[in-house]
C-alpha cells in the first residue's frame, strides 16, 4: 500500500513538474510575441516595398502609430486609411523611408519606387484614369492661361468645354480630327468613354449637385448623318432638335441654357447667322451649400489688395478647415460642402509671385501633386463673399491651343456631321463661353455653358491662408478631383 501511495506522489509530482513546465513555456511564449509585437521585424507589414511610379501598396502598423516620411518626399506620398494603415503612393522613381513612432520607438519601412519602362504597353484601369484626368486638367490649366487678363475675374469650365468639343470631334474626320486628339492630350474614343463615365457618375443630394446638360440643335434643310447624332445620344445624352433657324430658335436654344443653369446664364447667342447649320451645347449647373455654414459673427469686412496695390474693403467669411495645401509657390486649403461630396479649392500663390506667372505653372502634374500632397492640418482660412459673370469667345484661345483647321472654312473635315444642302462642308465659326459664380456664407451657385456654331464653309501646426490677394480657385467633385470649375479671382 505504501509502495502504491508513493507511486501516485511521484506521478502526481511529474505533472506537477509538466503544468509548471508547460505554463512557464507559455509565458516565455507570450512575453517574446509581445515584445517581438513592438519590434522592428513584425511591428510594421513589411519592413521593404516596391512601387511602380503612379502605384499604390498598403503598410499597416499592429499598433495606432504615427505615420510620416523619414525621407524621399519627392518620390512617394502618403494617404492614410487609419490609425494602424497607411496608402504609400509612388510619385517618381527614387528611394524613400516611411516611418512609425509607437511610444517612443520608431519603426521604418523602405520604399523603391521604380520606374515604369517607356515600352510597358500593359496599363490598369488606374493608369488609364489617370491618363484621361491629367489630359482634362492640362486642358483646363491652358484654357486659363490664355484667357488671362490683369486685374479680371475669369473662370472657365473645363469639363464644359471639353463636352462640346467632344460631341463636335464625333463629327470630325482626318486632320481635323488629329488636331482635335492633340489639343486633348488623349484619343476621341478615350474622350468619349471618359465623359460618358463623368457625367454620369456626379454625385445629387438635397444640398448638392453638378448637373451636366447637353443639346445639338440643327438647321431643317441640314442633312445630318444619324451615325454623328447617335453616338452622342448614347455617350451625351444629347437632347436633339432639327428646326428652323429663326428667332423662334434663339428664344428656344437661350430658353434651355437659362433652364439647364437654374438661371445663371439666361442666353448664349442673340441672332443665327444665315450660314449657321448646327449648335453644340453644353450646359453645367453647380449648386452646393457649405459643410457648415457661416455665422455672422464668423463674417467681417476687411482688405482685399489687388496685385497693382489698390485695395477694396470686402466681406471675408473666416473658418478653420482640416485640410492644406501646399507647394513651392502655393499655399491653400479644400473647403468642402454638404456631405464632402464637392469641394473649394483655394490656391493662393505665395508673396511676390504675380497671377500672370503662377498660371504658367499649372498643369495636371502639378494639380495632381497638389491633391495627392494635400495634408489634414488646421488651417485657419478666410474666402471674400464673391459674384463673378465672365463671357468670352475661345475661338482664338483654341487656335493657339492647336484646334487650327476646325476654323478653316477651306480646311475643316466635318464630314461625319453630315452635308449641307449647299453641297459645301461645315467648319466652326466660334466657341461661345460663359459662366457665373456666387460664393456667400451659404454655399456656392456656378453655372457654365458653351456653345460651338457650325458654319457652312464657303506638419502640426495651425496654417493660416486668407485670400486677401488675386488667387485661383476650383470646383471639383470629391471622387475624380477633376476641375469642373477652374477661375480666378483678382478684383473685388
Amino acid at each position: 500500500m505504501r509502495q502504491i501511495n508513493n507511486n501516485i506522489i511521484k506521478n502526481k509530482a511529474k505533472q506537477g513538474n509538466t503544468f509548471v513546465f508547460m505554463a512557464l513555456a507559455a509565458f516565455v511564449c507570450i512575453f517574446f510575441s509581445v515584445n517581438s509585437a513592438n519590434g522592428k521585424k513584425i511591428g510594421l507589414s513589411s519592413t521593404s516595398m516596391e512601387i511602380e511610379e503612379g502605384k499604390s501598396q498598403v503598410l499597416k502598423a499592429n499598433k495606432k502609430v504615427k505615420w510620416s516620411i523619414k525621407k524621399g518626399k519627392d518620390y512617394i506620398a502618403l494617404k492614410k486609411i487609419k490609425e494602424k494603415s497607411v496608402k504609400v503612393y509612388g510619385k517618381k522613381a527614387g528611394k524613400a523611408t516611411v516611418q512609425a513612432k509607437f511610444n517612443g520607438k520608431t519603426y521604418t519601412c523602405s520604399v523603391n519606387v521604380l520606374e515604369v519602362p517607356s515600352d510597358d504597353n500593359s496599363t490598369t484601369k488606374n493608369d488609364v484614369v489617370d491618363k484621361e484626368w491629367k489630359a482634362v486638367a492640362d486642358f483646363g490649366s491652358e484654357l486659363l492661361k490664355n484667357t488671362w487678363k490683369k486685374d479680371e475675374n475669369i473662370m472657365i469650365s473645363p469639363v464644359s468645354v471639353f463636352n462640346a468639343l467632344v460631341m463636335a470631334a464625333n463629327g470630325a474626320s482626318g486632320e481635323t480630327l488629329a488636331q482635335f486628339e492633340e489639343v486633348f492630350g488623349i484619343s476621341l474614343n478615350e474622350s468619349n468613354n471618359y465623359f460618358k463615365s463623368y457625367n454620369a457618375s456626379l454625385p445629387s443630394g438635397d444640398k448638392y449637385k453638378l448637373d451636366v446638360a447637353n443639346s445639338i440643335w440643327i438647321r431643317n434643310s441640314f442633312n445630318v448623318e444619324q451615325d454623328f447624332l447617335q453616338k452622342n445620344k448614347e455617350i451625351f445624352d444629347a437632347e436633339v432638335q432639327q428646326t428652323e433657324f429663326n428667332n423662334k430658335t434663339v428664344s428656344d436654344i437661350n430658353n434651355w441654357v437659362k433652364e439647364n443653369t437654374d438661371g445663371m446664364i439666361p442666353e448664349i447667342i442673340n441672332q443665327i447667322s444665315p450660314n449657321a447649320h448646327m449648335y453644340l451645347i453644353n450646359a453645367l449647373a453647380f449648386d452646393a451649400e457649405w459643410k457648415k455654414v457661416y455665422n455672422k459673427d464668423e463674417i467681417i469686412d476687411n482688405i482685399f489688395t489687388k496685385e497693382s496695390g489698390e485695395t477694396d474693403n470686402v466681406p471675408f467669411m473666416y473658418s478653420n478647415e482640416n485640410t492644406y495645401i501646399e507647394d513651392d509657390n502655393t499655399t491653400g486649403f479644400v473647403k468642402y460642402y454638404a456631405d464632402s461630396k464637392y469641394a473649394f479649392v483655394a490656391l493662393l500663390p505665395k508673396e511676390g509671385i504675380k497671377m500672370k506667372d503662377y498660371i504658367k505653372t499649372l498643369n495636371g502634374k502639378k494639380l495632381r501633386t497638389l491633391f495627392d500632397n494635400k495634408i489634414d492640418v488646421k488651417v485657419n482660412a478666410s474666402i471674400p463673399k464673391f459674384k463673378s459673370e465672365y463671357s468670352t469667345s475661345l475661338r482664338e484661345t483654341l487656335q493657339k491651343m492647336g484646334l487650327i483647321d476646325a476654323f478653316n472654312t477651306l480646311k475643316a473635315d466635318f464630314s461625319g456631321m453630315g452635308i449641307p444642302d449647299s453641297g459645301s462642308g461645315l467648319c466652326i465659326a466660334d466657341v461661345l463661353h460663359k459662366t457665373f459664380i456666387e460664393v456667400d456664407e451659404k454655399g456656392t451657385k456656378a453655372g457654365a455653358v458653351t456653345g460651338i456654331v457650325m458654319e457652312t464653309t464657303g506638419v502640426v501646426e495651425i496654417k493660416t491662408v486668407h485670400l486677401d490677394r488675386p488667387f485661383v480657385y476650383m470646383l471639383v467633385d470629391c471622387d475624380s478631383w477633376i476641375p469642373a470649375f477652374l477661375g480666378m479671382v483678382q478684383s473685388l
